[in-house]
């Protein structure tokens, strides 16, 4: 599995067969507790107090580390960081996959929400290029 624990390699490249035992192994999760931008190019998705996991989506050297979290010494507070806090913390995954041959982990989210209920796509893209929020 190639989730590291401190030890941030920045050369490896995710491959498509790895990112497909990283899914499998995401998918023993049903919550995500928070999703919030540590870094410019870094996500944390934090599945429970043991179970956090950054996802740094650096052009042409992204990869995936756990390490305890802490927080960041930067607030970041732009349209996306409101709507990863508003529609990705506190949801319940209903799927994780990877499409063929693509190096994107989908997650498919039911957001806490008092009004109805909704299911979103919620994409991270680590094949180097620019994340997209939604």
């Amino acid at each position: 599995l190639l989730i590291y624990n401190f030890k941030i390699l920045k050369e490896t490249i995710i491959k498509h067969f790895e990112l497909l035992k990283i899914a499998q192994h995401l998918s023993q999760f049903t919550f995500i507790s928070r999703a919030r931008r540590i870094e410019n190019n870094t996500i944390e998705l934090s599945f429970s107090k043991e179970h956090t996991y950054f996802f740094n989506m650096t052009r042409g050297s992204s990869f995936i580390y756990k390490k305890e979290s802490v927080r960041p010494m930067q607030s970041f507070n732009a349209p996306f960081d409101n709507l990863l806090h508003a529609l990705v913390s506190s949801s319940t995954i209903l799927a994780i996959e990877v499409p063929k041959n693509e190096r994107v982990l989908r997650f498919t989210l039911a957001p806490k929400s008092t009004y109805k209920e909704q299911k979103l796509p919620y994409n991270l893209n680590l094949q180097g290029d620019i994340p997209t929020p939604f």
